[in-house]
């Protein structure tokens, strides 16, 4: 039996994601969960939350709406951590943050300017329509168990092949983190990993492919006993 499992996530699968990935936990019964998220960006992004919340109240009498839109909006920076503190705290177990300080800066930066600019415009416009933002988010963040698969499929028909490792190198330079974060991962898992026990990691589908030209995160861990699963 495998005790390392490596869960295949669409990041962006923020409204169906946290039930799919509590059910499976349901099915392996994890004793350690990992986090695709580091302390010091998670800080960043709680305060960056609490500030838009404070922002939006002050545009939209609609103050239900702004707790609901904020419900959703928070797990932008990647609903699995939310959902492993939730399990983690259920059952007693560790929920470790593993990925690399400023691994997710250039995103923060990026979503900082666009919510100045739509707050702006709402401000400029006389308010916020709350619920058309919400149904926007939902239509946008719902993906299906066979959206998500087919993005894997997707994924792994180019592996190892000249488009997947296209694939990768885009990735690479679009976020410029993809090579050194899967080495700072890989160090932290293997000083929490621990044969006897049974532990769970969720990580964006790109984290766990082969590649013919460099280490990326499954192939630097794959010597562990290690289970994909999607």
């Amino acid at each position: 039996m495998s005790n390392l499992y490596i869960i295949t996530t669409d990041h962006r699968d923020q409204i169906h994601g946290p039930k799919k990935l509590l059910t499976l936990y349901d099915r392996i019964h994890p004793d350690i969960l990992l986090s695709e998220i580091n302390e010091e960006d998670l800080q960043k992004f709680t305060n960056f939350c609490r500030n838009l919340m404070a922002r939006l109240r002050q545009l939209t009498p609609d103050q239900k709406g702004v707790d609901d839109f904020m419900n959703i909006f928070t797990m932008s920076s990647g609903f699995e951590y939310y959902a492993n503190e939730e399990y983690a705290q259920n059952y007693g177990i560790s929920n470790h943050m593993v990925d690399m300080p400023g691994g997710q800066s250039k995103f923060y930066s990026q979503l900082e300017q666009t919510m100045e600019m739509v707050l702006k415009q709402a401000k400029y416009n006389g308010g916020v329509d709350i619920q058309k933002w919400i149904r926007k988010f939902k239509e946008r963040s719902a993906k299906s168990p066979e959206e998500v698969r087919k993005s894997w499929e997707t994924f792994t028909q180019f592996e190892g092949t000249p488009e997947g490792e296209t694939i990768l190198l885009l990735a690479s330079v679009t976020t410029g983190r993809i090579g050194k974060q899967d080495e700072y991962m890989e160090e932290r898992i293997r000083g929490l990993y621990d044969p006897n026990k049974v532990i769970a990691f969720p990580v964006g589908m790109l984290h766990a492919l082969e590649s013919m030209f460099k280490k990326i995160f499954y192939s630097r861990i794959k010597d562990l006993k290690v289970k994909i699963k999607d």
